[in-house]
């Protein structure tokens, strides 16, 4: 957690005691301390001040926080290299940086193909090729075959976001395949 110095001359002269929010440094629902309004455009981008820990929280003119917090999973036997990854997958949710959070939902995959063919050792190694990794997955049932059409759009918009400068993924889609991801990681990991 980040420790804020808070300077009583930046405090605007107004509190706010209506507006609650997650603050994204110390994980604690709270009710603002009080906040800055920016009066451009319509006025609703605000900075909100946490009364926990003074971690300052901005909003932009849709009303959503531009730093989240995102609950990772609770995982205590996945490999400490594929946990690093996913908790940074994570943190690219947590800034909408949802480019980068589906290219490393790929890495992500690839790490778990390799990880697991330690114990078969059939020959998977970093920088190989990708439908290799998926199709070990797959051949060895490590996901379920339904799950197979959300394996192949990781693998698709990965691809598109590394060729097609243009293409933006979509959130939702994101969070669905995050899902998926702990799945895997709790049947392959945690529950063996």
């Amino acid at each position: 957690m980040v420790k804020f110095d808070f300077r009583e001359e930046w405090k605007p002269s107004f509190v706010v005691a209506d507006e609650t929010y997650i603050c994204y440094n110390c994980n604690t629902t709270v009710c603002a301390k009080f906040k800055i309004k920016y009066e451009y455009n319509d006025g609703r981008q605000r900075i909100l001040f946490c009364p926990s820990c003074n971690a300052p929280s901005v909003f932009d003119y849709q009303n959503e926080q531009i730093i989240k917090n995102v609950d990772y999973g609770n995982f205590n036997k996945v490999p400490e290299n594929i946990l690093n990854l996913y908790r940074e997958i994570c943190d690219c949710i947590s800034v909408s940086a949802n480019r980068g959070a589906f290219l490393l939902l790929r890495t992500l995959l690839a790490y778990i193909a390799i990880e697991l063919d330690k114990d078969k050792q059939t020959g998977l190694k970093e920088g190989g090729n990708f439908t290799e990794y998926i199709k070990y997955l797959e051949d060895n049932s490590f996901f379920l075959p339904n799950l197979k059409t959300h394996i192949e759009k990781i693998r698709k918009h990965g691809g598109d976001i590394a060729h097609k400068p243009s293409f933006q993924p979509d959130r939702e889609d994101i969070d669905s395949l995050m899902k998926i991801i702990e799945f895997l990681l709790h049947n392959n990991y945690e529950f063996i």
